[in-house]
């Protein structure tokens, strides 16, 4: 029988009442020799206790009245209801006594009711919530899918080559943004592991050029992305493995390497493929490939820079940027951050490296994806960026810290 069982039913309460009386009645009377004088309630209190404690303040006081007469009857002053100043004072004691128990022992039970009640209404609205975000996640994810759709129908029934070509590349950026919404499912904040990101975007993307002359490999790493990061993250990646995919291994099998690191309050992304290098006149700055300017957006979002380096043979692609927790944890990252990348167009690094941080809104961002430079072919193909660059030109690059793939030449 529970504590709800005594205050639903009033029979169970004042019945509880009773039997608590009638107890604590029987053990003072037997224990009467063995108490000294002047401890008349000695029994009496618990049994009020543990009445007000399972069945509240009416079966409590009607106990406190019994035990009080009781008491009065046999113990205090002579046989009977003494009327003297000693009894007065003694049963004065007795009420504020049982009072203070009551209040206190009802006031914390309804307050622990109370309680109880609003951290079940808590939880209903969390689960509530989370439904909701859910729902809503689903929703924006699937919008995107038929995005993506729409963009794939409308290139298979235009004619032009040009257009053909960027609507399939507007579509698999979407389809891409779509999968990396659906893969933000956990409401809690909690950050999802990097590879479960990018190992079946880079499978899709292979698939989608038919590549099977190229592997790829993924640097085993414990870091994972919070919202605010992982879709310019992802769109980054998958940027510049097509780019590889198109220029640097047009014509030849091959392999691609991907690491994420974060070192020192910066992370790193690198892109490190084996083939073609960069022509020696290319610049970032005046190349008119859309998913280079694409990159270049990404990156200023993450108020990070985006880097390419003949690696001999091939090229690196590096995206750095802050750490989340460096730059604030919980707190979206952007442009107006203090820690944003240099403003100007382009910087010079060193021989063979160019840099870009060209800023761009996410509003032009998108409504550049479908289309490309002057609305002839793909910027894509207009970037030319691959060709063997002299080596001495260009000095070896570092090996990526602590994962250099095997087969990558530091």
């Amino acid at each position: 029988m529970t504590k709800d069982s005594f205050r639903r039913s009033r029979v169970y309460g004042y019945g509880l009442a009773i039997v608590a009386w009638a107890i604590a009645f029987v053990v003072r009377f037997l224990l009467s020799d063995w108490f000294p004088q002047g401890f008349p309630y000695l029994t009496f209190f618990p049994a009020v206790v543990v009445v007000a404690y399972f069945a509240g303040v009416r079966p409590a006081i009607l106990t406190a009245v019994l035990s009080g007469l009781t008491a009065w009857w046999f113990w205090i002053g002579t046989a009977g209801f003494d009327l003297g100043p000693a009894t007065a004072v003694a049963l004065g004691f007795y009420v504020a006594v049982v009072t203070v128990d009551i209040f206190f022992i009802v006031g914390m039970d309804s307050a622990t009711r109370r309680l109880a009640v609003e951290v079940e209404r808590s939880a209903a609205l969390a689960n509530s919530r989370n439904l909701l975000l859910k729902e809503v996640q689903h929703r924006v994810s699937n919008n995107i899918q038929v995005v993506s759709a729409l963009l794939r129908l409308e290139a298979s029934a235009t004619q032009d080559p040009g257009a053909r070509r960027a609507l399939d590349e507007a579509s698999a950026r979407t389809a891409t943004i779509a999968r990396i919404q659906h893969g933000l499912a956990d409401v809690d904040g909690r950050a999802t592991p990097f590879d479960s990101f990018a190992r079946p975007i880079v499978s899709d993307a292979l698939a989608a050029a038919g590549r099977t002359n190229v592997t790829f490999e993924i640097a085993p790493t414990t870091i994972a992305l919070d919202a605010e990061e992982a879709t310019p993250v992802m769109l980054t990646m998958l940027e510049c493995v097509n780019n590889a995919l198109e220029h640097g291994l047009a014509n030849r099998g091959g392999r691609i390497s991907i690491i994420l690191t974060d070192d020192a309050g910066e992370r790193r992304l690198q892109v490190v493929d084996d083939g073609e290098g960069l022509k020696k006149d290319f610049a970032l700055a005046t190349s008119g490939s859309l998913g280079l300017r694409i990159i270049a957006g990404m990156a200023r979002q993450l108020g990070g820079s985006f880097t390419l380096e003949d690696a001999h043979p091939g090229v690196v692609s590096r995206l750095a940027y802050p750490s989340p927790v460096t730059a604030g944890v919980g707190m979206p990252l952007s442009p107006l951050r203090s820690h944003t990348a240099d403003p100007g167009p382009q910087r010079a690094t060193e021989p063979g490296t160019t840099t870009t941080g060209l800023a761009m809104s996410p509003q032009r961002l998108v409504t550049r994806l479908g289309r490309s430079k002057g609305g002839g072919a793909p910027a894509s193909s207009q970037a030319g960026r691959w060709a063997t660059a002299s080596p001495s030109s260009c000095p070896p690059v570092e090996p990526p810290p602590r994962w250099p793939p095997s087969g990558i030449p530091a």
